[in-house]
């Protein structure tokens, strides 16, 4: 059987005609569907920042293409699947020669800038956003700034979060764990570290204003990866969430809202 592939691209502006390449259906010798992915989106040459968000959307969603000639609505208008091209006859690893041409080789500097791609906090705010529920999410915990005296004295020693919630009774201190990126292992390995750090800090009593620890997994990635983030995570996280899972998603999604909802208008004789 032949081996065939066919481009996934974001068009940011149709009427101009420019698209960018996310990754490309493959279809094997042996007539498999796999997906090659861009591993560098070119996020400054978009420039409008909801295309920008978008886009990272888009490609982390690339593992959930099962046809070969056919994106799942999730893709949305602005994402298309190009016409089957051939893989060469020769090519023993298909996957691999059209991996290899997404990604064509670098300068060591440019290769080493990019290879960092974005952040986790990047990724994780594009989901907020994408709910609609940014507006009440905050970027950056500071434990020795934010919430003056809400912690121990210890806390100025601890690192800083993600993202966090400010709510009337409860804070939602928030880890985002991507499946996609490359330094996966190391990004789970941070999580769980900076989540157990601030674990026995947390008030406790009854009087006190809550702190919920949570570890959410954004969309896309392998399974496998997805799995072994919410078990490596559950002994040092309140909540794990997977976020490719409706119920859990919509749950944290309303929860962010209430807690966020009951902490509006706080000022500085409350919180601050």
């Amino acid at each position: 059987m032949t081996a065939t592939y066919r481009l996934v691209h974001y068009s940011p502006d149709p009427f101009t005609g420019a698209r960018v390449p996310l990754g490309a259906v493959v279809v094997g010798h042996d007539g498999k569907v796999r997906v090659a992915r861009a591993e560098h989106l070119p996020l400054a040459c978009i420039g409008d920042r909801v295309h920008q968000l978008a886009l990272l959307h888009m490609s982390e969603r690339l593992d959930t293409i099962r046809q070969p000639d056919q994106l799942p609505r999730s893709f949305g208008p602005y994402t298309t699947l190009g016409g089957p091209q051939p893989v060469p006859e020769g090519v023993a690893d298909p996957l691999g020669w059209v991996a290899s041409m997404l990604n064509p080789p670098r300068s060591a500097k440019a290769a080493q800038h990019l290879a960092r791609g974005a952040t986790r906090g990047t990724y994780g705010y594009g989901f907020f956003q994408t709910w609609k529920v940014s507006d009440f999410v905050r970027k950056t915990f500071q434990p020795g700034k934010d919430l003056d005296g809400w912690l121990t004295s210890r806390s100025s020693a601890l690192p800083s979060l993600t993202h966090w919630v400010k709510g009337n009774s409860q804070v939602l201190l928030m880890e985002p764990v991507v499946p996609t990126r490359r330094q996966f292992q190391h990004d789970l390995r941070e999580v769980a570290e900076r989540l157990a750090m601030y674990r026995p800090l947390l008030p406790t009593g009854a009087a006190d204003r809550r702190g919920a620890l949570v570890a959410y997994i954004t969309a896309g990635g392998p399974e496998e990866r997805r799995a072994e983030a919410v078990e490596a995570l559950r002994p040092y996280a309140d909540d794990v969430i997977d976020v490719d899972v409706e119920g859990d998603r919509m749950a944290f999604i309303d929860r962010i809202r209430d807690v966020g909802r009951s902490g509006e208008g706080q000022g500085r004789l409350g919180w601050e």
